[in-house]
């Protein structure tokens, strides 16, 4: 069957010590923020079309090596570090792929819908959207971000 893609907005997720915050550089003009180390969470309804490993792609900021990470898990699997500097931190927006150092970390689903994590790890750690693909050629760009909704 084909490659599946969906995009997701961080602040429609159901929250809890994530703060909204308003920007004219992020998708909607919005993004989220969290409060606490290690105290909070973000939670998404995200479907799988098909049972296998799907790609997650963040678009978040990284300014320092104390904000620019947090965990994800997919419904009761253990929650995976997502690091979304890639050792190269700024205060641009950027896409990161969750990884394992320089290898794909991928989340398995089976088919049907799922509850995903985004949970609090750095304070404050800000995030705009996220991506789930199984099409492992894909790489978010900005300028491509607005056909990713």
């Amino acid at each position: 069957s084909g490659l599946y893609s969906l995009y997701y907005e961080a602040e429609k997720g159901a929250r809890s010590n994530f703060t909204l915050l308003d920007s004219p550089i992020t998708s909607g003009g919005k993004y989220i923020a969290s409060t606490q180390i290690n105290r909070g969470y973000v939670t998404f309804d995200v479907y799988a079309p098909t049972t296998g490993s799907y790609l997650m792609w963040a678009r978040a900021l990284a300014p320092s090596a104390t904000t620019s990470s947090f965990q994800v898990q997919v419904d009761t699997q253990t929650p995976i570090l997502f690091d979304t500097s890639g050792g190269v931190y700024s205060s641009l927006w950027h896409w990161s792929r969750l990884n394992s150092g320089a290898s794909p970390r991928l989340l398995t689903m089976t088919a049907g819908w799922h509850k995903l994590y985004v949970l609090s790890r750095d304070a404050p750690f800000s995030i705009d959207g996220f991506l789930i693909t199984s099409d492992p050629a894909l790489t978010p760009t900005d300028a491509a971000f607005t056909t990713l909704r």
